[in-house]
């Protein structure tokens, strides 16, 4: 903690290595996240093709993605 004259700041610095990037992530590694933390599979699908879905520009869409719902 730094105390300013107006208040109070909070630095922090963390490695970022453990992240995973929603970005660039590949299906099997975002798969077995989602199951790794206790999602049940339709749940795990559905997480999975939402973030392919929100990855993929305009209409095309994963199955079970947020895409798949409007048409």
């Amino acid at each position: 903690m730094l105390e300013l004259a107006d208040g109070m700041v909070e630095v922090r610095i963390g490695d970022e290595g453990g992240k995973i990037s929603l970005n660039l992530a590949f299906e099997p590694l975002l798969r077995n996240f989602f199951t790794v933390l206790g999602l049940p599979e339709p749940q795990v699908r559905t997480m999975v093709d939402s973030i392919q879905d929100w990855r993929m520009q305009g209409a095309t869409r994963a199955c079970t993605g947020p895409k798949a719902l409007t048409t």
